[in-house]
Order: C-alpha cells, then structure tokens, then sequence
C-alpha cells in the first residue's frame, strides 16, 4: 500500500459461530471491533457470522450481541453470507435478531455506502451478473461470492461463482473462500481496480485448510488494497515426514491449542516400534495430536508378492475347490498372467 494511505474500514469474514468455535470466533470479533475503535473507522462483517444457518443457540448468540454492545459502539455493517441464510434458496436470514445493534443490516439486497457497493450472497449466477451491470465501472464492491479461478478449498464446485472477466472493472474485496488470496481479473488500474482480493478466515476450519498460510482480519484502505493483521489463533497443522527425516522436522510454530495430524512415512518394521504418546512429546510436548502411519510402498507390497510366487500355496486354494478340472486349471492359469 501507498505510504499515504488512510484506512477506511476494518473487514473481517468467515466467522462461522458455532458451540464448537465460540472462543475462537468471540475471540476474532473482539479483536476486530477494537481495532476498528482504535483506528476510528467502520467494522465490516462480511458474511458467514453463523456456521449453521438457522441454527442459532443462545449461547453464542447473546455472545455476539455482547461483543458488539460492550462498551463504545463501533459503526458496524453486517453483510450475509450463504451460511447465514435461512437455507441456499431462502430471502430470510439468521441475522435478523442483530438488527438493533447495528448501524446497517445487510439481508438481501445490495448497497451502497461511501465504502463502496456491499454485496450479500446471491443464491443465483445469473441474479449476480445484472447487479454488477448496474454498477459503474471503477467501483469498488465489498461481497460475499464466489469467483472462478479461485482456489475454491472445500468447495467441489460452486453454481453461484461468475467468471473473473465479470469482475474486471471493479476492486472486490471478498470473503466466501476461505483462503486468503489475489485474482487478477482486468488490468491494474488506479485504486487497485481489476483485482479480486479474498481476506480469508480468522482462523482454521480443518485440516485442508491447513496449508492456506496467516489467518486474521483486515485493514482497507483507501487506495483499494488491504492489509492482513494476523491474529495467530487455533491453526490445523499437517506435518508429513519420512520416519528418518524426523530430527529436521520444525515444530517452533505450532501452539499449543493447535491441532496437529502426523502423517509419517516409514518402513513397517519401524513404525510398529513408535509409541504415539512418546513422539507427540518429543515433537510438540503434546500427545494430544492425530497419527497415520503410512508403511513404505516397495515394503508393503514385498509379503503379498511373495504369497502370490508361491506356487505351491495357490495351487493348494485352488485344488481344494470344489470345481472342475477345467475351471482349476484355467484359474491356475490367471493368477500366474496377473504375476506376469
């Protein structure tokens, strides 16, 4: 970002508040609105407060309600996302019961604030594209959607996305996607117009998005870029290794609240001698952590070729069947081609 640029909004999306994430969620909503006070600009929710759509308990509902309330008020603009709808297709949201607490409540229907165009998700393609056409060009557009070329993370495919050439004359700020990550969609233009920017999520969901990279919320600016403020919360950690690469491998980063899945390769032999609690505290100081172990492919595959070269072993399944001459002969036959 340019040296002399102001910011003008805090963005942060991809909460998901569930019974499961209550401290980790509370704790990124906290960082945020202070943030915002501290830097005296507005707070942006981006969509997907809510893991569950319209199911909303109480307790983290009332922790949200008293997150936002807790001592001076941040101006505060609540986007949706498709987990805060009611169901894919439905025009009502599980935001409602936020409304008097915030200075905007974004359902479904776009608008424009002096940060930009706010977009909620939008359960059609088609419904999406007639919105952008009526945004002048320049624009910058802060949504809750998915763009083609992106990496997608759990998503297989995704229906509502549009293709980055729909986007090319707009800055996007985006949540959605859970990895923090640049599309370029047009070319570069002042005010960082033709770039699809995703702020990703506070922290880690699972372990496939254990290699997205930092984790935290946002800065905007007024010159249309952003600014990552990493809040090092709980991370999903993989570590994969051969059984004796295990002295190189660096464990500084990994917290304690961490979750950690070892994946390690090895010959057999070696694997059964390893005990689980031993190596979690050699590794991490932890023995709370998930364990494959994977043999060595040519090891692995050594006992069954040499069951399947033993002729007399075969031979002896095969005479025992009850079947014809014929019929043992020619399975006699198959299993030696099958070697071959």
């Amino acid at each position: 970002m340019s040296s002399k640029a102001n910011p003008t909004a805090v963005i942060i999306g991809d909460i998901h508040f569930s019974t499961s994430t209550l401290d980790l969620a509370s704790h990124a909503l906290i960082e945020a609105k202070n943030l915002a006070l501290e830097l005296s600009i507005p707070l942006i929710l981006n969509g997907d407060i809510h893991d569950t759509k319209d199911i909303i308990r109480a307790t983290y509902a009332n922790q949200i309600i008293d997150i936002l309330t807790d001592g001076l008020r941040v101006n505060t603009i609540i986007n949706t996302g498709n987990h805060d709808l009611i169901n894919e297709k439905s025009e009502q949201t599980s935001l409602e019961f936020l409304r008097p607490y915030v200075n905007k409540l974004v359902v479904k229907r776009p608008i424009s604030q002096q940060l930009g165009y706010i977009i909620p998700y939008q359960t059609s393609a088609e419904v999406l594209q007639s919105i952008l056409d009526n945004i002048p060009i320049n624009s910058r557009i802060i949504i809750h959607q998915g763009v083609q070329t992106a990496y997608m993370g759990h998503y297989t495919q995704d229906k509502t996305s549009l293709p980055k050439e729909a986007f090319k004359d707009f800055r996007v700020i985006a949540s959605h996607y859970h990895k923090r990550q640049d599309i370029k969609c047009g070319p570069p233009r002042k005010g960082a117009v033709g770039l699809f920017s995703y702020i990703g999520n506070p922290y880690t969901l699972n372990f496939g998005e254990a290699n997205d990279g930092p984790k935290g919320i946002s800065i905007l600016y007024d010159d249309g870029l952003t600014e990552l403020v990493p809040l090092n919360l709980r991370k999903h950690v993989i570590l994969e290794t051969h059984i004796n690469e295990l002295n190189a491998i660096n464990t500084t980063a990994i917290q304690p609240n961490d979750l950690v899945w070892v994946k390690l390769h090895g010959p057999l032999s070696g694997l059964k001698k390893l005990n689980k609690n031993e190596l979690g505290k050699r590794l991490f100081n932890n023995v709370n952590y998930k364990l494959d172990l994977i043999p060595d492919k040519s090891e692995g595959l050594q006992p069954i070729l040499s069951a399947h070269t033993s002729e007399q072993v075969f031979d002896k399944i095969i005479d025992a069947l009850s079947d014809t001459d014929n019929h043992k002969n020619e399975l006699k036959d198959t299993w030696r081609d099958l070697l071959k």
